[in-house]
């Protein structure tokens, strides 16, 4: 019996294991865990920036404004840098201030050019840190100047100079924002200066220049920084001249440059970037040769160029619809001095010496830009804004020296826009395309034989400065609207009867003001022209004559 109910016992738990077994199959383990997120973990970029400030009324108000990117601030012919003689002191009142939220080291360079007779030689300087309108206040004589503790001082010298080394703003690592440092630079013409600086002249560029300072920590301490170098790169080679403008920052020409054929692929900026050439010339013909465009400015970044007086960049073209400048969407290209010329050496005439992508900005200060065989500045992209405050953009045997395309405006405060082709009666200063913004023309000379070749919906507004051309405007006839307010306006066309006259051809035409020469306007090919009484005075109304599908009413 006991034996039995062994097996029986044994039986059934080798049942019950079984069953274990089999519901075990079908279950997944269950273990204690638990779980702790840290979300939104953002790395973000210091920025390193800084500003040149000035008071500009020298008063100690603390009204200082910035000037940077700015050009005759300091020194201004007709004001403080007008009339000068041996023992004359000027001073101004400057000062660096940290735009940004990194820590920095500065220093402040004078980049001199002597003038042609020039002053180099005849002119010292005094850098006096900390000091306002009013610590000055009871300085009399530069030997004054000279005498205070902590200030650096030597002569204008052509060239570059660092007139005050190894600034440093770092308020930044305790929370001071905006930290500020002021100094006065005072120059001084020596009293032994002879009658050979007599007429004299010379240019002083201010320039502030930073890098990142050894302040802030790493989880290694405050050395990461300490390979921070100069913004401003010095160069003469095409290799360095490569790197250079990979990195960006200001680059220097210190002699002149020619890049042989495919010695360089590309020639590209993509981070702001200012190349100062310093009186020397680059020639860009051989950069890439299976590339039209030569410089290439993209990314939304910034070029700036300065040649100077004789500084410039060359390019010798032979490829279809080439150019030395193209600038990219978003982009911006600031030219102060220089000369830029394209060269086309065959057929069709079709370089261009600016191209500009849609949304550019261009900025002329200074210089000149020269198409042979082409158009000066071609803005072919929609929605670009182009002021052009001095300079020359002169066409060669080009259809135009500016061709303004839609959505794109144009304004012209001073300089020139010539085209000179005298194989097409047609070429115009300013071209452009159907719907184009309107071009502003406050000051400067517009010169060719057709000044506006306006396409449909064109406005075109001249409220200043001289316009020389055989017929003023020429293009569609609809919606286009010229509108002259002011300004020379000198007409070297004539009439269908060969008179000497100012031609209007084609368009809408409304004359508010201006100054007409010879006296006598001539209307053709539709052209629908209205006369204010401010051109005459009302009482001198000039001779005029029309075609057949053209009218002059006066207003």
């Amino acid at each position: 019996m006991n034996e039995k109910n062994t097996k029986k016992n044994l039986t059934m738990s080798a049942i019950s294991m079984l069953l274990c077994v089999v519901m075990l199959v079908g279950l997944t383990f269950a273990w204690f865990t638990d779980s702790v997120t840290n979300k939104g973990n953002r790395i973000q970029a210091g920025n390193l920036k800084i500003d040149l400030l000035m008071d500009k009324d020298g008063t100690g108000s603390g009204k200082y404004v910035s000037i940077a990117d700015g050009m005759g601030d300091i020194f201004s012919e007709g004001g403080n840098g007008s009339n000068w003689e041996p023992g004359k002191t000027e001073i101004v009142y400057l000062a660096v201030q940290n735009k940004g939220n990194l820590a920095l080291n500065y220093n402040i360079l004078l980049n001199v050019t002597d003038g042609n007779p020039g002053l180099a030689g005849s002119l010292e300087y005094a850098v006096l840190d900390g000091k306002t309108p009013t610590d000055l206040a009871g300085t009399n004589s530069w030997s004054d100047l000279k005498a205070m503790a902590g200030g650096q001082t030597g002569d204008v010298a052509a060239g570059e100079v660092t007139a005050a080394p190894n600034g440093t703003l770092d308020e930044i690592i305790k929370g001071s924002k905006n930290e500020t440092q002021y100094f006065a630079l005072a120059v001084h013409m020596k009293e032994s200066a002879g009658n050979e600086y007599a007429k004299g002249s010379i240019t002083i560029d201010v320039n502030v220049v930073a890098k990142q300072a050894m302040a802030e920590n790493d989880s290694f301490g405050n050395t990461y920084d300490e390979s921070a170098v100069w913004p401003i790169v010095k160069v003469n080679s095409t290799q360095e001249l490569s790197e250079a403008l990979t990195a960006g920052g200001t680059v220097v020409l210190t002699q002149d440059i020619t890049i042989a054929s495919d010695e360089m692929d590309s020639l590209v900026i993509d981070k702001d970037t200012t190349i100062r050439l310093d009186n020397h010339k680059l020639d860009v013909t051989g950069v890439g040769t299976a590339k039209k465009e030569k410089i290439l400015v993209n990314n939304g970044a910034t070029l700036t160029i300065d040649g100077k007086e004789t500084g410039g960049v060359t390019y010798a073209a032979a490829d279809t619809a080439p150019r030395l400048f193209s600038v990219e969407k978003g982009s911006k290209l600031v030219i102060n001095g220089g000369d830029f010329v394209i060269t086309k050496t065959n057929t069709p005439k079709d370089g261009q010496g600016i191209y500009l992508d849609e949304g550019c900005t261009f900025e002329m200060n200074g210089g000149s830009i020269t198409a042979d065989n082409g158009t000066a500045l071609n803005i072919a992209g929609k929605n670009c804004n182009v002021v052009i405050n001095d300079g020359t953009l002169f066409s060669r045997n080009g259809n135009s020296a500016v061709n303004v395309s839609a959505g794109s405006t144009l304004q012209m405060n001073g300089g020139e826009v010539i085209v000179q082709n005298d194989s097409d009666k047609f070429s115009a200063a300013f071209s452009s395309s159907r719907n184009a913004g309107e071009i502003v023309i406050n000051d400067g000379r517009v010169a060719g034989p057709v000044a506006f070749n306006m396409a449909q919906n064109q406005k075109v507004t001249v409220n200043g400065g001289t316009i020389e051309s055989a017929r003023l405007n020429y293009g569609s006839k609809l919606d286009t609207l010229l509108t002259i307010n002011n300004g020379a306006i000198i007409g070297t066309g004539t009439d269908d009867e060969g008179s000497p006259a100012v031609v209007l051809d084609k368009g809408n035409v409304e004359l508010r003001g201006g100054v007409y020469s010879p006296n006598y306007l001539y209307a053709r090919n539709g052209a629908n022209v209205k006369i204010f009484a401010a051109v005459y005075n009302g009482s001198n109304p000039p001779a005029y004559g029309t075609d057949e599908n053209s009218t002059i009413i006066f207003g």
